[in-house]
């Protein structure tokens, strides 16, 4: 039986559900819930939370979120930025260090004109779970 997520009744613009969290895009900003044991809640903390935490630094201009296996992605004003787990380069930052706060992803800021489509994919045993995103410079 669907439950209501607390603090999610309005403003909601986008979800995504990663293997053991997800998040939504709440009045232009981002907040997750749900298993954190590499950051992908991106506030700060390696802190599991059963309810709907603020991710850091985001503000409100967020344009969608994609919720990955362990990690997360949003684009804020035709950037991407992504958190938690690392170990194979997902977070595009040029490290696999985990972190539990938004980095920017290297090379996604579009020349003017050029659109650029960026795929999120994480494989989770047989799940895969696939968000893409095109960004256009104003």
């Amino acid at each position: 039986v669907p439950v209501p997520v607390v603090g999610l009744s309005s403003g909601v613009g986008a979800i995504s559900a990663g293997a053991s969290h997800s998040c939504a895009v709440v009045s232009g900003a981002v907040k997750c819930w749900g298993s954190n044991r590499s950051g992908q809640l991106g506030n700060g903390t390696d802190n599991d939370s059963n309810v709907p935490v603020s991710v850091s630094g985001l503000g409100s201009r967020v344009n969608t979120v994609a919720a990955g296996g362990v990690h997360s992605c949003a684009v804020v004003s035709g950037v991407v930025k992504c958190w938690g787990s690392n170990g194979a380069g997902q977070l595009g930052d040029g490290t696999d260090n985990n972190s539990n706060v938004p980095h920017d992803v290297f090379g996604t800021t579009p020349a003017p004109g050029f659109p650029a489509t960026i795929t999120v994919k994480s494989t989770n045993g047989a799940r895969t779970a696939t968000a893409t995103v095109t960004l256009t410079a104003p």
